[in-house]
């Protein structure tokens, strides 16, 4: 029997790509974002339940209140999927342009109230159907900015992935070329890091965990072969990719002419990568380096330009807004004193767990990003 296999990050950061190239093992299924209002509805309501309203419920967990992983998992358990509410998610994935498996949702009349994770059940064992794998060891899908999701679904046995990119280039991605026909309305410069960080942050929470592994969109396009069987490795099925010298194929065997904001382009691409010299502006290249300079390091990227003056000087582009975000979300006083703390945390003495849970997402989050963790933790590789 299959086993649930997540695979996410932040948007615009080549999971599309990974999610093409996985799918090409036979142990391994992946839809491509089949049912997102799920996740999405599950975390509303676990927020609201906590008395928060919120109108991006599946958030950078920082600085907003988000509550534990565990408070989660016991949530997911007990929150009750009736008829009425199943008929309320159908009509949600039937409006939402990115839902990609019209299957599914002709698959109403055969999913059962319950729990969201036989919900959850229900609906992959559709997705498996749908792509003719469900012998394969995982059967999954990839959605973007569900990492807690992935965390809970490891501790039940399933799988995650989490595919990260230099975040100067997902950053370019959002904002040039074709980026809104992919990523929508333009969020705040801010948003998106912090989001971001929210995917280093599990990266390096669950590097040692089995069945998860995190792959850079730079490795995938420059080394595909290596890349995937260290992450087949990793969830434990055969290391058998061999080459992807051609176009990459999409879930029906077709070619798959790629989601690139820029040049479209079959197979892999290299492109890409360091677009960003060319697009981003030289306050906005000082403010990314500045507030994710401690992730990029930890995970090879360069960041040269980082001052933290570079916090207070920015000032948002006049093309980016998003009318669930304020005008002044990456400027406003609040956002400059909670952005220039959290690198002096870094720079002080050791805070309490509480402190560092807050500002880093996980305690010893922040002790790698120090240089204080195992030296094996510190190879400069998720």
């Amino acid at each position: 029997m299959s086993a649930p296999l997540l695979l996410t990050g932040a948007g615009r950061s080549g999971t599309t790509l990974v999610e093409k190239l996985l799918h090409t093992h036979p142990e391994i299924g992946i839809g491509s974002q089949p049912f997102p209002d799920l996740f999405i509805e599950a975390k509303r309501a676990f927020l609201a339940e906590r008395g928060v309203d919120r109108e991006n419920p599946v958030g950078p967990r920082f600085p907003e209140p988000d509550g534990g992983l565990d408070e989660l998992a016991d949530f997911l358990e007990r929150d009750h999927w009736s008829a009425a509410r199943l008929d309320a998610l159908f009509a949600a994935l039937a409006a939402n342009s990115g839902q990609n498996m019209k299957p599914v949702l002709a698959a109403r009349n055969a999913i059962e109230p319950g729990s969201f994770f036989d919900v959850y059940a229900q609906l992959l064992a559709v997705v498996g159907a749908e792509l003719g794998c469900e012998q394969a060891r995982w059967v999954g899908s990839k959605e973007i900015f569900l990492e807690e999701f992935g965390a809970i679904l490891l501790d039940r046995g399933g799988a995650m992935v989490v595919v990260v990119r230099d975040p100067r280039d997902m950053l370019t991605s959002f904002r040039y070329g074709r980026g809104r026909a992919y990523g929508g309305e333009i969020r705040p410069t801010l948003y998106l890091l912090r989001q971001w960080r929210k995917s280093v942050a599990f990266a390096l929470h669950l590097r040692n965990r089995e069945r998860f592994a995190a792959v850079r969109y730079e490795d995938v396009a420059a080394n595909p072969v290596t890349s995937l069987n260290d992450v087949a490795e990793r969830l434990a099925v055969e290391p058998s990719f061999a080459s992807f010298d051609g176009s990459v194929p999409d879930q029906n065997g077709a070619a798959w002419a790629g989601n690139s904001s820029f040049d479209p382009h079959d197979g892999l691409s290299r492109d890409s990568i360091g677009r960003w010299r060319q697009l981003l502006d030289l306050p906005t290249v000082r403010f990314v380096e500045t507030v994710c300079g401690p992730e990029m390091a930890a995970l090879g990227y360069d960041a040269d330009r980082s001052d933290p003056a570079a916090i207070g000087e920015f000032v948002e582009p006049s093309f980016v807004g998003h009318r669930r975000f304020p005008s002044d979300y990456s400027t406003n006083t609040d956002a400059v004193e909670i952005e220039q703390r959290r690198l002096a945390l870094l720079r002080a003495s050791r805070p309490a767990a509480a402190i560092r849970e807050h500002y880093f997402i996980f305690p010893e989050v922040y002790d790698l990003l120090r240089g204080e963790g195992p030296p094996e933790q510190r190879r400069g590789r998720p």
